[in-house]
């Protein structure tokens, strides 16, 4: 794949209101933009309201973008993202923290190596994760944003950032491991 998710000059035509410039700025975007949104939101139809609202932002507001501030495919990554948490805010308020007393129970898997997972298989463990403890870790470890920004982003403090995201390192921990005692490397 480009270095470049969207190539400048259909940039250019989109921001001047490009019909086909429009349309391959949109087929050279969807499969990273429903990709993130993926992450964050589990219902196929839900994901397909996020990124119609995507698309509906990025269009409306392309010629904000600065490319001296940084590439197209940050940019519409930030609101992929912002998109999928206000969906998630939206719908779910009362799951966006899990209490300390949750009995889940968790299936750890069978002498499995992590770093031999598929991206699918990744994707349906955290599928899995409780919302709350997923929100946090995919911000903080998959989109490498900072407890600061998170508490922002989601309106908790900085401490119920960091708690969540030990707790969802914890789950992974439990989900991978059937014998307590075992510490699998890397993540934790």
């Amino acid at each position: 794949m480009k270095s470049e998710m969207v190539d400048k000059t259909i940039l250019k035509g989109s921001i001047k209101k490009n019909e086909k410039a429009c349309k391959n700025l949109y087929e050279q975007s969807i499969p990273y933009v429903y990709s993130t949104v993926k992450r964050y939101i589990w219902d196929e139809e839900s994901i397909m309201d996020v990124v119609q609202d995507i698309y509906i932002n990025v269009f409306r507001n392309l010629e904000q973008f600065d490319s001296s501030r940084g590439d197209f495919k940050s940019w519409i990554r930030k609101i992929a993202i912002n998109q999928s948490l206000m969906q998630i805010r939206n719908n779910e308020k009362s799951a966006s923290v899990i209490t300390l007393g949750s009995n889940e129970r968790i299936e750890p898997f069978d002498e499995m190596h992590v770093d031999d997972l598929s991206r699918e298989e990744i994707d349906n463990i955290l599928s899995e994760m409780p919302k709350g403890y997923k929100t946090i870790f995919l911000l903080i470890v998959i989109d490498n944003f900072s407890h600061e920004e998170v508490s922002e982003m989601l309106n908790i403090s900085k401490e119920t950032s960091r708690s969540q995201l030990s707790r969802a390192k914890k789950w992974l921990q439990k989900y991978f491991v059937s014998d307590n005692n075992i510490k699998v490397d890397g993540i934790f």
